[in-house]
């Protein structure tokens, strides 16, 4: 029996050091770069400027400037980095040795990427607003890095960066209209609309939890962000070992 738990014990190590080793390499071959910096500060930048404009209802303007622009940009941005050839891919796992750690380690690099830009973000609205709005933000961020990582498998690039676009541009886009038109009309959304709206949408979806049109609350938007998030990152790895290994 001691012998089986060695070789548990062995092959849990194995796989650690072999996650621990594809995290090292995608985290130091992708990131920092001065590029990330420059962007974490014109986007905390704007940021600011939507609660500061005299023009522009403070809660609103900081809803719509991180859901349509900071968030989908850092995502985009950062997430681009593993839309790469097929031919870098092998070599990347001939020399970690495990696709499940390829796969995972290319994840995890990415949402550690992020980590400077939450940061920022926790002091920024610890200040100018409430901390259910950063937990949402910090969600929204998981929710799309697994969607990235899973446009990432297409094999067509173009239409991976089309897949990441609607995901992060467009479909937030969308719900905001939806949004807007059941508030204009004071409507109340049902908790099934609301649990997809707070996908698409989270930010928005939660400012107008408040008035009663969503009648669904952050709280549940944070679980069905983190469950959905999870979904996404099983059929990554999933899809990730099948479509690379080639027996």
């Amino acid at each position: 029996m001691g012998r089986y738990l060695d070789s548990d014990a062995q092959e849990s190590g194995g796989y650690i050091t072999k996650l621990s080793n594809s995290l090292r390499w995608y985290f130091k071959e992708s990131f920092p770069h001065p590029q990330t910096e420059i962007l974490l500060i014109i986007l905390i930048s704007i940021q600011y400027l939507s609660i500061n404009d005299r023009f522009v209802d403070p809660a609103s303007g900081i809803y719509l400037v991180s859901q349509f622009l900071v968030i989908p940009s850092v995502v985009l941005f950062n997430g681009l980095v593993y839309f790469k050839d097929e031919e870098i891919t092998t070599f990347e796992i001939t020399l970690i040795g495990n696709w499940k750690s390829v796969a995972e380690g290319r994840f995890l690099s990415l949402l550690l990427s992020f980590l400077p830009f939450v940061l920022v973000e926790l002091v920024f609205f610890h200040f100018f607003s409430s901390f259910i709005v950063f937990l949402l933000i910090v969600m929204s961020i998981v929710m799309n890095s697994a969607v990235v990582m899973l446009a990432s498998l297409v094999p067509n690039k173009s239409g991976a960066l089309m897949v990441t676009l609607a995901t992060v541009f467009l479909l937030p886009l969308s719900s905001f209209v939806v949004l807007q038109s059941y508030s204009s009309l004071s409507i109340t959304i049902s908790p099934a609309m609301s649990a997809v709206l707070y996908l698409f949408s989270p930010l928005l979806t939660d400012s107008l939890y408040n008035s009663q049109v969503v009648i669904l609350s952050p709280d549940w938007g944070l679980v069905v962000l983190g469950v959905f998030a999870i979904i996404a990152w099983f059929l990554y790895v999933l899809s990730f070992r099948r479509q690379q290994f080639k027996p």
